[in-house]
């Protein structure tokens, strides 16, 4: 085992410790791991009926709150339609077992439990199988050559007329914006072209004689949505490795930092590697509970991914009301930066906001209260404070994903929700970074994504 990987057991480990300790001072929100006593997704006395809860596994555990039908009678779940029902995670936290997923009948408003960014090409390590066109001018040869990862899975394509491309339907709707992905190495010893076709132009770039991951930018099709890649020279030789299409528009790096360009897949899929997390699109969950109230001391903690930056907020977690006020970790409008936001039921405010935006990546926010005293952590670090004293506000709901007051419009996260922790009352320093430390070691598509 590496010392990165100890470490991070070691995190796991004493995260779950302290909140045994804290007890109904803390809630915890861990959509793909599990809790210290077995359970998933939310595990808080306060939340749950007073019997305990009834798993799939046929088991009442007290404190353990499970998204099941049973539920929403029960008043633990604000309304069925915004809130997933089903369970979400196996006993381990580490496999997605079929048939315990979240479902409802609005799928519109369920948050899907994935790892990392969807792929939706499909046959990405079977490039000449009946997913693609085979009328397009180009010789596939499967596992040809080594591949990034060192395994003999690269394809050899050998280009027989101008323009001779790799082609595959997508299901994508038209006029989406999207981002095409490929590994490119040029097989013959000398740089040669390749193109992408984005729906409106031709983009070319060069294939050295090293690896590297290319996109076109954005593409978006009025028409017959596909993967097009190739090149516009007839004799060009070509070797590609894992092809990828993604809606939305990223760079290689951010596409990877999300675990994209996923293991060999003859379906739609995301990464097989790290954590599991919660996918938002507009969606929410809400919980008909507030673990503290505004003036109280209090802690909340959450981890995500930001894929879209817009003139909309997009609230993580919140703990608020039906008027205005709440108290939120959330990302900026216009720039996807961090931030925690503390607003009385009168319209006053505190924002405190990183110095840098995030977008596309994992980050752990934390919003602090202390007494009079409001602080900012992002990755462990305190980014800002602020001592302004608010007017009153009552708190009556947590949410995930949206913000839950009578301004949330427009405020959903459009991305990855991987852990959150609030707390009521406050903690020493050293042991809110060993939660912190915990969130993080549980974030990310990819392997320790957040280190600190």
């Amino acid at each position: 085992m590496t010392l990165l990987l100890r470490q991070q057991r070691n995190d796991r480990r004493a995260g779950y410790a302290l909140l045994r300790r804290l007890g109904d001072r803390a809630v915890a929100l861990l959509p793909g791991v599990a809790n210290p006593d077995g359970s998933h997704w939310i595990t808080n006395a306060s939340l749950t009926p007073t019997a305990g809860t009834l798993g799939p596994d046929g088991v009442r555990r007290p404190g353990a709150l499970w998204f099941n039908t049973a539920q929403d009678s029960a008043n633990t779940i604000a309304t069925a339609v915004d809130s997933p029902v089903g369970f979400l995670s196996d006993g381990l936290g580490t496999v997605e077992a079929p048939g315990k997923n979240a479902t409802q009948a609005t799928g519109a408003n369920k948050p899907v439990l994935r790892r990392g960014v969807l792929n939706t090409l499909l046959s990405n390590g079977v490039l000449n199988s009946a997913s693609w066109n085979s009328n397009n001018n180009v010789t596939v040869t499967n596992n040809y050559a080594t591949a990034p990862d060192g395994t003999t899975t690269a394809a050899r394509v050998q280009v027989n007329a101008a323009n001779g491309a790799l082609i595959q339907g997508l299901s994508i709707s038209a006029n989406t914006q999207f981002t095409q992905m490929v590994w490119v190495k040029s097989n013959t010893g000398s740089s040669q072209t390749y193109q992408f076709w984005n729906g409106s132009a031709s983009i070319q770039g060069t294939a050295t004689t090293d690896w590297r991951p290319v996109t076109p930018g954005a593409s978006s099709f009025a028409t017959g949505t596909r993967f097009d890649f190739g090149s516009p020279t007839s004799g060009a030789d070509l070797l590609v490795w894992r092809p990828g299409a993604f809606v939305g528009v990223f760079t290689p790096d951010e596409i990877r930092a999300q675990g994209g360009i996923p293991l060999t897949t003859t379906v739609a899929a995301s990464s097989a590697l790290g954590n599991y997390a919660l996918e938002f699109d507009g969606n929410r969950v809400l919980l008909a509970a507030a673990p503290f109230q505004p003036s109280e001391d209090h802690i909340l903690i959450a981890s995500a991914i930001n894929r879209v930056s817009d003139t909309a907020s997009k609230s993580v977690l919140c703990i608020g009301n039906a008027g205005q006020g709440f108290v939120e970790v959330s990302f900026s409008p216009s720039g996807s930066i961090p931030r925690a936001i503390w607003k009385d039921d009168a319209g006053a405010q505190v924002t405190i906001v990183n110095d840098t935006p995030v977008l596309n990546a994992p980050v752990v926010i934390t919003g602090r209260k202390v007494g009079n005293t409001r602080s900012l952590r992002i990755n462990g670090i305190t980014k800002g404070t602020d001592t302004t004293v608010l007017g009153a506000s009552v708190a009556n709901t947590m949410s995930v994903g949206a913000r839950f007051t009578i301004n949330a419009s427009g405020s959903s996260l459009f991305g990855l929700f991987f852990d959150g922790i609030v707390i009521r009352g406050t903690l020493t320093d050293a042991e809110l970074l060993m939660l912190e430390r915990f969130v993080a070691a549980q974030t990310g598509p990819v392997p320790n994504s957040v280190r600190f």
